[in-house]
C-alpha cells in the first residue's frame, strides 16, 4: 500500500503542475462534476452492468482552439460489481472499489460538423485516467470475502474514456461516458495470464453534470 500512496502522490504533483499551468493561461475555466456509475468487471461470471455508485470532483479546462479544449479532472468515483439473486444467478455478491482519479480529456465541439441544431450543440471527448485505490469492500451471501493475501487488489489503474457534452445552459452540461480501464484490478480466480488478459478488469458507464463557474 506504501507504493501506491507514492504512486498517489506523484500523481497529485503531475495534477497540481497542469493546474498551475491552466490557471496561468489567459483563458480557463473550472467548476464541480458529480453524478452516477454503473459498473462491471470482467471475469467474474456475472452480468452487468448491475453495480450503482458515484463520482464526484472537479475540474479545469482550457481552450487550445475555436472548438477543442484540454480538460484537467480531479475526483472520487466508486466502481466494482453486483450479482443480484436469481433463478439462474444465486449469489448475492458486492463489490465496492473507490478510487480517487485524475484524469485528461481533450474535448472537440462538433458544431462544424452538422447543420443539425442539437448536433451543433455537443462536443464529443476521449481521454485517459489513473486512479489510486484508497477502499474496497467484498461480500458473498452477506459475509466479507478477504483475498488480500492470495489475490490482492492492486494499488491503482489506467482507464481510456469516450463520451459526449450536451449543454443545458450556459453553466450546466450533461456528459455521459464509457470507460475500461487498461490495466488489471487484480488476477483472474485460476491466475490465468495472456498477453491481451491480464486480469479482471472494470468496464463502466458514467451519468452526470457539470457545473461550470
Amino acid at each position: 500500500m506504501k507504493s501506491s500512496i507514492i504512486v498517489f502522490r506523484t500523481c497529485l504533483f503531475v495534477s497540481f503542475v497542469f493546474l498551475s499551468a491552466f490557471l496561468n493561461a489567459q483563458r480557463f475555466d473550472g467548476g464541480i462534476k458529480a453524478g452516477i456509475v454503473a459498473s462491471e468487471v470482467s471475469g467474474d461470471e456475472l452480468a452487468g452492468p448491475n453495480k450503482l455508485g458515484f463520482f464526484a470532483g472537479v475540474y479545469t479546462n482550457r481552450e487550445i482552439s475555436e472548438y477543442s479544449k484540454f480538460q484537467l479532472e480531479l475526483s472520487y468515483i466508486s466502481k466494482g460489481s453486483r450479482g443480484i439473486p436469481s433463478e439462474n444467478q444465486p449469489r448475492n455478491y458486492k463489490l465496492n472499489l473507490g478510487y480517487a482519479e485524475t484524469s485528461l480529456f481533450f474535448i472537440h465541439n462538433l458544431k462544424k460538423y452538422s447543420s443539425q441544431s442539437y448536433i451543433q450543440k455537443m462536443s464529443a471527448e476521449v481521454g485517459l485516467s489513473f486512479g489510486v485505490l484508497v477502499n474496497y469492500f467484498e461480500s458473498q451471501d452477506g459475509f466479507e470475502i478477504d483475498l488480500s493475501q492470495n489475490r490482492p487488489f492492486y494499488g491503482y489503474e489506467g482507464n481510456i474514456w469516450a463520451g459526449f457534452y450536451l449543454p443545458i445552459n450556459d453553466n450546466l452540461n450533461f456528459n455521459l461516458r464509457y470507460s475500461n480501464s487498461i490495466t488489471p484490478i487484480r488476477k483472474h480466480q485460476s491466475g490465468i495470464v495472456v498477453w491481451y488478459n491480464w486480469g479482471q478488469y472494470h468496464s463502466l458507464w458514467t451519468f452526470g453534470f457539470e457545473y461550470t463557474f
